[in-house]
């Protein structure tokens, strides 16, 4: 099989030793295989505002700018799409990321996210038959998901970047 991948680099808030070494190992990786590294994200979940492994902007786009330096690939960051939409007052500002990714990484987590906010949405649909309940949940928790997409994709838009692609990196119940 003509199998390719995305790479994650993971970095790790407080311990410049660990993440610098994790991103020599990752741009070594994207450089032996470029034939199966199809692209590298540095970062998993490091600047939405409820992370334990919290990063800046800042300092994301540092790490960010230094394995696109160094590779052939296309460089993103993974990101709840929170971050990314700058949906609410605790959200950092992403433009320090966007200005230097080739794409832009969302994780959309819509039953997940009711942990956070449990008005979000109505996952529970109880005023569904219990019958066709199950269903209509899956068919909420897909719009709730293209909600959070166009939530993105209108922000990256109203900031300037319109020709910024948006791909979803991880999604599920």
């Amino acid at each position: 099989l003509d199998i390719k991948m995305m790479l994650g680099i993971y970095v790790q808030s407080g311990n410049a030793a660990f993440s610098n070494a994790e991103i020599a190992r990752g741009i070594k990786l994207a450089n032996d295989y470029p034939d199966i590294v199809m692209a590298v994200s540095v970062g998993n979940e490091t600047m939405v505002s409820w992370t334990f492994n919290r990063f800046s902007a800042a300092a994301m786009r540092d790490y960010i700018v230094q394995v696109r330096n160094a590779i052939k690939q296309p460089v993103t960051t993974d990101d709840n799409w929170a971050f990314f939409a700058q949906s609410g007052p605790y959200e950092q500002d992403p433009r320090p990321v966007l200005e230097v990714v080739d794409f832009v990484s969302v994780h959309t987590y819509p039953v997940l996210d009711t942990f956070y906010n449990p008005v979000i949405w109505d996952w529970q649909q109880t005023d569904v038959p219990e019958n066709r309940r199950a269903e209509a949940m899956m068919d909420a928790a897909i719009e709730r998901a293209k909600y959070e997409h166009d939530a993105v994709r209108m922000h990256l838009d109203s900031q300037g970047f319109t020709s910024l692609p948006v791909v979803i990196g991880e999604t599920g119940w």
